[in-house]
């Protein structure tokens, strides 16, 4: 009841709602300076497209230690883990992460051997300058990963002087975990350099006694077992500025060793034992980049990038299955799986963007992009099968068998793209664009026998327009269409993963690219002392590709090893619409203001036998809270007292084994009392220091797209100077 509740009083009382994410607020993030919504440097409340920006103040506040948790409150994102603590992944409008193109600097970090095909932010939030966040498909000025949206990092550079220093630390009681990071940076003789290195080990998590409805999990005092995970990270930046040329290039090495917790919902639903490891998720890169303006009278700006990236992964895992198999009273067959793959996936690019003003009216944005992605993929499975013959003369069974499967592959992306930003007058601007694509995939090599010769190639034009009037005071209304376009990935397409749960997920290669058209309305408003930024959504997409159990009429699985067997497939359609507000409240001659924040959400798929709305995805969720802000001599004070939460959700799937051919999976509603508070003190506020009490209530939860219980009530401390 208590639950249910709070939810209702969040939803109800949110009349006001605030879009900036992070654990604390700025009221006038409408006056940011953003790039990413159009390519081009545009005031936050100018922008075309829906956004959300999480600026150096709010990550510098925030009680998040991973790159992911910053995203947390941004309406109409949702962060999901997989089981795997250490490397969240993000959700844009209820699209799962293959559909969200992440960036650093505008490079994208390519994923094609997930098992939902998102990549992980494996990026230290310490260098993290802000976060803009695109909404809706962003296909035209991004391409086929960004139908669903954009979360492009944008890292700190040089500094003001020759020689400064900034050191930075956190604890989490949830982990007995631990943050550390130390960074040398500054500028000097037309040079930017900045050296980061930073180290985190958390343990297992600590999660409320008891069971959470949501999700049966492993609870040993109190923890929550095989979900630990640590991570090192080394980032160099090195750049030489000349009159209005600048020329540079960074160095990425990030290493992480995750665990991955079983809830007893697997093992309980037919397996003896089931755990997956992933001792190895490194990513490194290598990028360069120049940058000139004013390169003639009408072309303003051109950036050109190349850059390089290797992605090594290890997945261990081990299944055990103990059968009766009919030779006798007491006589049970068992069978011990042992899987472990290791891929590397190279990933290389070149990108181009040039600036053009041939009239004062027009402003073009034009340029080219092409990206290589090359995997291979080693899977060696050993399998022990141990028991008694089914038939006379009932003799001892015990057989070892291994198999090693290897597969190269490659996907080649070549696009084009133009944008004409026309001002139709001071007050109205119209932004259209097109992009063409084209996507080359191909199976090069392969020992495997339920793979077969693929070479196909995918083709598309999309387009967008978008409208901005202006000429009301503090007041921006926008409105869009857009088109996106997504060709499935090299694991989708050729691989699958024998990592899908308790049992294999099939590659389908005869999926069809992912085709969407989506609509909004979006009202800015900014007088600096009350602020909003809300859309109104609708999405349709066709051919989506989702996952589907082998059992149902709409899989076409090979042999499959036992019967939990998924394989990805193109349902009919995706259909989603909603609302996101963000705003806030400043009290006049008060420290303190009011904040929320709400989305909205309905998602429907459309698959041959039947349409449902329960996708996962709770239709209301969001945060509202009181913050203050005090400054007495050189020190800001501050605080933030919320509540977050979201209401019940379902999740409806195609499936055979069930009485009505579909299975449904509850989420309960849930909703957390949390306080943060700190100081940033001295002239520039070199010293910063922060605690965070988070679930001060000790609730037992999970939220709906995730696969871990979240921590029970536990505390951060954070602490920063800097030189």
């Amino acid at each position: 009841m208590i639950k249910k509740t709070l939810s209702i009083l969040i939803f109800s009382t949110c009349h006001i709602s605030l879009a900036n994410a992070a654990d604390n607020f700025s009221i006038t993030q409408l006056d940011t300076m953003v790039v990413s919504g159009s390519r081009t440097e545009k005031l936050l409340m100018d922008t075309p497209v829906s956004m959300s920006v999480i600026t150096q103040e709010d990550i510098q506040r925030s009680g998040a230690e991973q790159a992911g948790e910053l995203l947390r409150d941004v309406p109409g994102v949702e962060i999901t883990d997989t089981s795997v603590a250490g490397a969240k992944r993000v959700r844009i409008r209820g699209e799962v992460g293959s559909n969200v193109l992440v960036l650093i600097d505008g490079q994208e970090i390519s994923e094609q051997r997930s098992f939902h095909g998102a990549a992980p932010l494996l990026v230290d939030s310490n260098i993290i300058e802000r976060i803009e966040v695109v909404k809706g498909p962003a296909s035209v000025l991004y391409g086929s990963k960004a139908i669903g949206g954009v979360v492009n990092i944008i890292t700190k550079k040089g500094g003001e002087s020759a020689f400064q220093a900034e050191l930075n630390t956190s604890y989490n009681s949830s982990t007995n975990g631990f943050d550390a990071n130390a960074q040398l940076y500054g500028s000097a003789n037309n040079f930017d350099y900045r050296l980061s290195v930073s180290r985190a080990d958390h343990g297992d998590r600590e999660v409320p006694d008891g069971t959470d409805d949501n999700i049966a999990y492993s609870n040993k005092d109190g923890v929550l077992e095989n979900s630990s995970f640590d991570n090192s990270n080394v980032n160099a930046y090195l750049a030489y500025n000349m009159d209005n040329v600048t020329f540079g290039g960074r160095l990425e090495s990030y290493k992480a060793d995750t665990e991955s917790h079983t809830d007893n919902s697997i093992i309980e639903g037919g397996l003896d034992g089931f755990q997956l490891d992933l001792p190895k998720q490194d990513r490194k890169k290598f990028s360069v980049f120049l940058e000139e303006t004013d390169v003639t009278q009408s072309l303003v700006k051109m950036r050109l990038d190349a850059f390089h990236q290797i992605r090594d992964r290890d997945f261990l895992q081990d299944l055990e299955v103990n059968r009766p198999n009919f030779a006798g009273p007491g006589s049970n067959l068992l069978v011990d799986l042992d899987l472990k793959t290791v891929f590397e996936q190279k990933n290389s690019g070149l990108q181009g963007q040039f600036d053009f003003v041939f009239h004062p009216d027009h402003y073009i944005v034009t340029g080219f992009e092409y990206t290589y992605d090359d995997m291979e993929s080693n899977v060696t499975t050993s399998s022990r099968t141990l028991g008694t013959r089914p038939s006379p003369p009932f003799t001892l069974v015990d057989v070892t068998t291994l198999t090693d499967t290897n597969v190269e592959s490659h996907q080649e992306t070549k696009a084009i793209y133009f944008q004409d930003e026309w001002s139709l007058a001071t007050d109205m601007t119209l932004t259209g664009g097109i992009r063409q694509t084209w996507v080359d995939t191909e199976l090069d090599k392969e020992n495997s026998p339920v793979l077969n010769e693929l070479d196909t190639s995918e083709s598309r034009a999309v387009g967008s327009l978008a409208f901005v009037y202006s000429g009301i005071e503090n007041t921006a209304i926008r409105t869009g269409w857009s088109q996106g376009f997504r060709v499935p990935s090299l694991l989708e397409l050729l691989e699958g993963t024998p990592h899908g749960g308790s049992g294999v997920l099939h590659a389908n290669p005869d999926l069809d690219p992912e085709t969407s058209n989506s609509y909004e309305v979006g009202l800015r408003f900014d007088n600096q002392q009350f602020t909003f930024d809300g859309a109104v959504f609708y999405t349709e997409a066709k051919d989506y590709i989702a996952t589907v159990s082998c059992a149902s009429s709409t899989a076409s699985c090979p042999a499959a090893f036992g019967g939990s067997d998924t394989q990805y497939t193109n349902v009919n359609g995706a259909n989603t619409y909603g609302v996101e507000i963000f705003s806030a409240y400043q009290f006049a001659n008060s420290p303190f203001s009011i904040y929320s924040n709400l989305t909205y959400l309905k998602r429907e798929f459309e698959f041959t036998q039947f349409s449902t709305y329960k996708t996962g995805h709770p239709s209301f969720e969001g945060r509202i809270g009181l913050e203050m802000v005090t400054t007495h001599n050189t020190i800001d004070y501050w605080g933030d007292v919320y509540v977050r939460g979201a209401v019940d959700a379902e999740d409806e799937s195609p499936d055979s084994g069930s009485a009505s051919g579909r299975t449904v999976d509850d989420y309960d509603g849930w909703a957390t009392l949390n306080l943060s508070m700190g100081a940033d003190i001295g002239a520039k506020n070199p010293i910063n220091v922060s605690l965070h009490v988070n679930n001060i209530f000790d609730k037992a939860y999970t939220p709906s797209q995730e696969s871990l219980i979240a921590p029970g009530r536990h505390f951060v401390v954070k602490a920063g100077v800097k030189f």
